[in-house]
């Protein structure tokens, strides 16, 4: 039978006759207004608690820094919720009657049949220096739902509802903390894992990202090895096994320990966890301690899963990794030098390709170069993590490295140095030569990282190589009732419509063809939002290459823009190999060439009743 059950069943069994013999009699000495049981007492102010339940061992926990640890008959953290719950409930506990002193007078056996006379409970408070009278709970009223409390040293004896009961502990184990271990407040930069024959350690920076120091320096998981911390420390005890100091621990797999996880702040171990075999009767336990205390207890195994694995599972599988806000600069460096560009962000937040060009960057498309580069991921090479993990300078051609296919650095603000003032590198990624279907890539910023990685092909060539595949991809922004005409040149001849109102134009003097009011209003629209499949050159020099020249079909819109009209010129070009029309537009002062989407411009054609000669 639960032991709490049988206390209570013997309270209610001593303590009826009492409630009979003076319950019953005194009724009229119930209390008119609810008065507290325990006089000028605050719940926040007790440091120390003693409980002594009827033919049990002793318990004291004690209030340190905001928490409670069990001190008698064992060293141990508390549950301070349940403690505390129980002050709270002590603070406003009420009395329902009152039996005085002159009453219980007349009953020389009233300390017996009250159940005081070897109390089955008894709770000592201790604010600071200060200890609290005790406080007795004797027997259970008949009815089972009250209870004889007697303050010592004060007249005459309380009842009040058994409730408070439910909250005094029977067994230690009741008030023990069932948390494996708590990080709160814990400071650590070091983590070493045992397991049988193979270990490896971790130590974690002042910007709060984890290493692999042993047995071979790389980068760590920070996020898995958080993950981990975690996981360990929702640990529940599932059982309290023994906490007998002489108690056997090879029997419990502890001597030696089959798995360790130790914390440590630099040299100075702060924790040390130690994990054994299973109980026999289930496998999906675990026995456990704390090193240095003898408490042994059982927790479900899933909880130290995550450390089970060797620390290659440990190590970043991102080649650069989370890219920090302070990012400020990204260079791109081609082999060949040619196509080398930098991006910069400027104060708005906004991204701009400032070499060679001079451009806004589409704000997209560098969310998906920022967000590719972040989460380019090594893949295994023939089982490794690495192709090969320590890599010597002259070994680089070997896998194009030794001048590579592109480099991608990323940069963050000045450095402190005002006699040398640099941006600081946060990282440099490295691509040589192809093989299979990956690409090999190393980190050229870190003097401690020889590895030599391998990451897909396909991640790879998502990012830009060249700078026009980040210029903003938005041409013109206006609405037709900005526009003031339209004049389409095709094959030698020019037609000019005016813009009288929403959907009504007409030919301009000298201008032959008809007019659809409509299709005409729509490609107004349609420039109006002109926007480039992909940008393929700068300049004026290359312009027949595309076929555009003075005899291409031409588009030139003339727009209102405040006091001032301005004309906004698109030549129509040849097709590209990927079989989609080039266009050409001047933007900023330079000639920009363009691919147009396929559908856009045969809508142009369209709505602007436009009619090309086949190319000869």
């Amino acid at each position: 039978m639960n032991p709490k059950n049988t206390w209570i069943l013997i309270f209610v069994t001593a303590g009826m006759f009492a409630f009979i013999f003076f319950i019953e009699r005194h009724q009229r000495e119930t209390t008119p207004s609810a008065t507290k049981a325990l006089v000028n007492f605050k719940a926040a102010s007790i440091t120390s608690i003693q409980i002594q339940p009827a033919g049990q061992l002793e318990m004291r926990a004690t209030r340190t820094n905001g928490s409670w640890q069990l001190t008698k008959p064992i060293t141990y953290p508390a549950q301070s919720v349940a403690i505390e719950s129980l002050l709270r409930a002590l603070e406003t506990l009420s009395v329902q009657i009152h039996i005085p002193t002159q009453e219980l007078r007349k009953n020389p056996k009233a300390e017996e049949e009250f159940g005081f006379e070897t109390p089955q409970v008894t709770v000592i408070l201790q604010e600071g220096n200060n200890r609290h009278s005790p406080i007795k709970f004797g027997f259970l009223t008949a009815p089972g739902d009250q209870v004889y409390l007697q303050v010592v040293g004060t007249e005459g004896i309380d009842v009040v509802s058994s409730d408070i009961i439910k909250l005094l502990p029977r067994t230690l184990n009741e008030w023990r903390d069932t948390n494996l271990l708590s990080l709160k407040g814990l400071t650590f930069d070091r983590l070493a894992v045992t397991n049988g024959g193979r270990s490896f350690e971790l130590s974690r920076a002042s910007n709060r990202l984890w290493r692999i120091t042993y047995p071979m320096p790389a980068r760590a998981d920070s996020s898995r090895v958080e993950g981990s911390l975690a996981r360990l420390e929702s640990a529940r005890v599932s059982r309290f096994v023994t906490d007998d100091p002489a108690a056997d621990l090879e029997t419990y797999g502890l001597k030696p320990a089959e798995f360790e996880v130790t914390l440590s702040q630099g040299t100075n171990p702060v924790l040390a966890l130690q994990f054994g075999k299973s109980p026999t009767n289930d496998s999906k336990q675990i026995f456990a301690m704390v090193k240095g205390q003898p408490a042994i207890v059982e927790i479900p195994k899933e909880f130290i899963a995550p450390w089970r694995a060797r620390y290659e599972e440990f190590r970043d599988r991102r080649l650069a990794g989370p890219v920090p806000l302070s990012l400020e600069t990204i260079e791109v460096h081609q082999s060949d030098k040619s196509t080398d560009f930098t991006i910069q962000k400027q104060s708005t937040g906004a991204w701009r390709v400032n070499e060679p060009y001079n451009f806004p960057a589409d704000p997209e498309t560098m969310l998906d170069l920022i967000d590719g580069l972040s989460g380019l991921e090594i893949v295994p090479a023939a089982g490794q993590f690495a192709v090969k993990d320590v890599v010597s300078a002259s070994d680089f051609p070997k896998y194009g490295l030794a001048n590579p296919v592109r480099k991608y650095i990323l940069k963050e603000g000045m450095t402190k140095d005002k006699s040398n003032p640099t941006n600081v590198v946060l990282a440099e990624l490295d691509f040589g030569s192809t093989f299979e279907d990956k690409i090999y890539a190393r980190r050229a910023d870190r003097p401690d990282e020889d590895s030599v990685y391998a990451v897909k092909q396909v991640d790879f060539e998502r990012l830009p190589s060249k700078a026009l595949q980040l210029r903003d991809r938005h041409i013109w922004n206006f609405t037709p009732a900005d526009v003031s005409s339209v004049t389409v040149r095709n094959d030698g001849s020019s037609v000019k419509m005016i813009r009288k109102a929403e959907n009504q134009w007409s030919l301009a003097s000298g201008s032959q063809g008809i007019v659809d009011n409509f299709a005409v209003e729509a490609g107004a629209d349609e420039l109006g939002s002109l926007e480039a499949g992909s940008w393929i050159d700068c300049g004026d020099q290359n312009l027949a290459k595309y076929g555009i020249s003075d005899k291409s079909t031409q588009v030139s819109v003339e727009v209102r823009s405040g006091n001032q009209n301005q004309t906004l010129v698109l030549d129509l070009g040849g097709w590209s190999p990927s079989q989609h029309r080039y266009g050409a537009v001047r933007l900023e002062g330079q000639t920009w060439v363009f691919e147009f989407p396929t559908r856009i411009v045969e809508r142009i054609l369209y709505d602007f009743n436009i009619h090309e000669k086949p190319a000869s």
